[in-house]
């Protein structure tokens, strides 16, 4: 499939998703915002699928009993009812933007809000998303790693500090752990005689 056609398959699919959510009824989520990020944002010449951020209302009480059930979550299910089992289509859920990057540990460095209930002008905001040049896209990945090596180094960083509180804690069960078998052993010494004395008294 040619660069040109496969932005226009999934700026098909990226139509179909937003007329199933202002036309849909009964969302199990409340839809606000409409992002889109990723390659086809980036101007690749031949984006690989269609990357979408919906930020929605705060879950219900009922919504968070759900999940911990362990039963299908409202974004599974608004997932299922929005792609139709589309493989080009992927979708990240949250009650707001920032909450969404706090969790992944970075940002993207370009994503575009399409759609939002108080503004539905998708279709002009995602023509402005041209392709990009080469040197432009290059410029705009050098940014993006450089990001993603300030996130790893920290995560270095949280993991030392872990394995260097475990071996501390280690140490010092190694020291008393002598003493906690004592007490054990005691223990189950008196148990055993409390219950020696009381078959002697039944």
């Amino acid at each position: 499939m040619g660069s040109e056609l496969k932005r226009e398959f999934l700026l098909a699919e990226l139509e179909t998703v937003i007329t199933k959510l202002e036309t849909g009824r009964d969302f199990p989520l409340d839809v606000r915002e409409v992002y889109v990020f990723g390659s086809f944002v980036l101007g690749k010449d031949e984006p690989e699928d269609l990357d979408l951020i919906m930020v929605h209302g705060e879950l219900t009480t009922e919504q968070w009993n759900q999940i911990a059930r362990g039963e299908p979550s409202p974004d599974q299910e608004l997932d299922r009812r929005l792609k139709s089992n589309s493989q080009n289509v992927e979708i990240v859920y949250g009650p707001s933007i920032d909450a969404i990057y706090s969790r992944w540990g970075w940002k993207p460095s370009r994503a575009v809000k399409i759609w939002s209930k108080g503004d539905r002008n998708w279709k002009e905001k995602l023509a402005a998303a041209e392709p990009r040049s080469l040197e432009e896209r290059n410029e705009i990945l050098e940014k993006e790693i450089q990001s993603l090596r300030q996130r790893i180094r920290a995560l270095d960083e949280n993991i030392l500090a872990w394995q260097k509180a475990l071996a501390e804690v280690n140490e010092e069960y190694r020291e008393f752990s002598p003493y906690f078998t004592r007490i054990h052993k005691t223990r189950l010494s008196l148990l055993e005689l409390i219950r020696k004395e009381r078959r002697v008294n039944a």
